[in-house]
C-alpha cells in the first residue's frame, strides 16, 4: 500500500498484483511471517505495480528451494507470454536455460555473446554416448570409429566401457551398423547435447585465448586496430 500511495497508484491495483504473484490470500499478513520465496514474489509484485513493459530482475531465484524456483520460473514465463519483456541477471545458468529465449553474456566487462539460447548451445557440438558389453569391445569400437575419421575417446576409469563420439543422432544408425558388423553389442546409445553452462565455458575459453593472442601482438598493430574501429564508429554517425 505504501508503494502504491507514493507512486500515485490506485490501491485496487495492489490486489491485482498480489493475485498475479500468488500472494492474494496473504496480502494482509505481516511481512515477518513471509517465507523467502514469498518475499521474492512480493518484491516482484512491487515492481509490477506501475504496469511496466520492461521488468529487470537480479537473481530472482537466489536462495530458494526447488519448489520456490519452479514457482518463480513459471511466473516469469507467464509475464513474457503476456507480452512483457523480462530482463534477468543471474549466474544460475541452468535456470537461465529454462527461462530465457535471448542471452547476453558479459565477462570482465566485455560483451562476448548476444543472441538466442539455441545459438549459444550450438557453440558446443552434440555427442553420442555409447556403452558396450566389455572393455575389449569398447577399445575395439574406439579404434573402428577413429579409423573412419570420427573424433572419439573413452570416458571414465580403466574399466570403463563408455565412449563419447563427436557426432549427433543422425549418425547413430551408422554407428550401430558399424558395431554389429564387427560383432560388438551396444548396451547403450544416446545423444548428449551441451548444457548452457558447458556452452558458456566453451565461448569464455575461446575469448580468453583470443585475448592472449591479442596481447602478444605488436603494439603498432593494436593501435591500428583501435584506430580502424574508431573510424568505423564515427563513419556511421550523422
Amino acid at each position: 500500500m505504501v508503494l502504491a500511495r507514493l507512486g500515485g497508484i490506485k490501491t485496487k491495483r495492489v490486489d491485482v498484483v498480489l493475485e498475479r504473484v500468488g500472494l492474494g490470500a496473504r496480502g494482509l499478513d505481516p511481512f515477518r511471517t513471509y517465507s523467502l520465496g514469498m518475499r521474492q514474489r512480493l518484491g516482484i509484485g512491487a515492481a509490477l505495480l506501475p504496469g511496466p513493459e520492461l521488468l529487470v530482475l537480479d537473481e530472482p531465484t537466489n536462495g530458494l528451494d526447488p519448489h520456490g524456483i519452479a514457482e518463480i520460473r513459471a511466473m516469469l514465463r507467464s509475464f513474457a507470454d503476456d507480452g512483457m519483456t523480462v530482463f534477468v541477471s543471474s549466474h544460475l545458468l541452468s535456470e537461465i536455460q529454462q527461462i530465457c529465449e535471448h542471452l547476453v553474456v558479459i565477462e570482465t566487462g566485455r560483451l562476448i555473446f548476444q543472441g538466442g539460447v539455441e545459438e549459444l548451445l550450438a557453440a558446443r557440438a552434440p555427442e553420442l554416448i555409447v556403452r558396450t558389453e566389455s572393455r575389449e569391445d569398447a577399445m575395439h569400437l574406439l579404434q573402428l570409429v577413429s579409423s573412419i575419421g570420427r573424433s572419439a575417446h573413452m570416458v571414465g576409469d580403466n574399466g570403463s566401457t563408455t565412449i563419447e563420439i563427436a557426432a549427433d543422432c543422425s549418425w547413430a544408425g551408422d554407428l550401430n551398423r558399424l558395431a554389429m558388423a564387427d560383432g560388438i553389442t551396444l548396451v547403450h546409445l544416446s545423444e548428449r547435447r551441451s548444457t548452457l553452462e558447458e556452452a558458456f565455458f566453451e565461448i569464455t575459453r575461446s575469448c580468453a585465448g583470443q585475448t592472449v593472442r591479442e596481447s602478444d601482438a605488436p603494439r603498432g598493430a593494436g593501435r591500428s586496430d583501435r584506430a580502424a574501429e574508431a573510424r568505423t564508429s564515427e563513419a556511421g554517425r550523422p
